[in-house]
């Protein structure tokens, strides 16, 4: 399955990304092939490293969680913006590629971070 992607926040239901045009904000989701479990949506810059907003929603749309991969904080980007995730064996695994990669983990059920590392 393919997927996209560290801080986790209550219900409220405010975007850091509110509008995906498909051009400076990218946006994709996941359908997690259950009736009840419903989906998983990502949500970034694609011309500056601002981190990901990903978010899990039940089939009604209703906000289960939403986690932040923090970006690097680089002030001026020459690069692109990348993301790539997918699910499996419970968790979201999220890879963002800009200045640095980052690599985090989610856990699928709580919005958890599990795990990240940051590599040239």
């Amino acid at each position: 399955m393919v997927l996209f992607v560290g801080v986790t926040y209550g219900a409220k239901d405010d975007s850091r990304f509110p509008k995906v045009d498909g051009s400076l904000i990218k946006g994709q989701f996941v359908d997690l092939n259950d009736d009840s479990a419903g989906k998983v949506f990502i949500r970034y810059a694609g011309h500056t490293d601002s981190g990901v907003e990903v978010t899990r929603r039940t089939k009604d749309g209703s906000l289960v969680w939403r986690f932040y991969v923090k970006p690097l904080m680089v002030a001026h980007s020459s690069y692109k913006h990348v993301v790539s995730a997918y699910v499996g064996g419970g968790k979201v695994y999220v890879t963002s590629k800009g200045f640095k990669t980052i690599k985090e983990s989610i856990d699928l059920a709580s919005g958890k971070q599990i795990s990240r590392t940051v590599s040239e």
